[in-house]
This record gives C-alpha cells, sequence and structure tokens, in this order.
C-alpha cells in the first residue's frame, strides 16, 4: 500500500511532550504537504502506536492533574 513519505506516524503524538522533536509527529504542516503530494484531502498517511516502543515517547503532563 502507498502511504504518505512511505512511513507511520505516531497515533500517539498528541499525548507526547517530545512531539515537536520527533519525526513521526504528524502536524499541519504534514497534513498539507500531504494533500500537495496526493492532489486532494484524501492523502493515504499510515498511524501506529510507538507509545511503547519509542525511546523519547515521554507522557505529556495534564495541566489539571494535581500534584
Amino acid at each position: 500500500m502507498i502511504c504518505f513519505r512511505d512511513m507511520s506516524f505516531c497515533s500517539d503524538a498528541p499525548q507526547c511532550a517530545a512531539r515537536n522533536t520527533c519525526p513521526r509527529h504528524f502536524d499541519d504542516a504534514q497534513w498539507q504537504a500531504a494533500v500537495r503530494w496526493w492532489g486532494d484531502e484524501n492523502a493515504p498517511v499510515a498511524y501506529m502506536s510507538f507509545k511503547r516502543t519509542c525511546s523519547q515517547y515521554v507522557e505529556a503532563r495534564n495541566e489539571n492533574q494535581d500534584e
């Protein structure tokens, strides 16, 4: 199957504190690039969970949590 950049992006990135430096984080810029590459908003993008295997994954702190 063909997918954007021939890679899987991390489905756990929204909960990861390291998402801004992660190459598997799919953000708005990635989305715009995928749309340009595919030609419309139905671009095939693969996602998978890397939470358990990524050495850089850090659970983001919930600011509403009590300390």
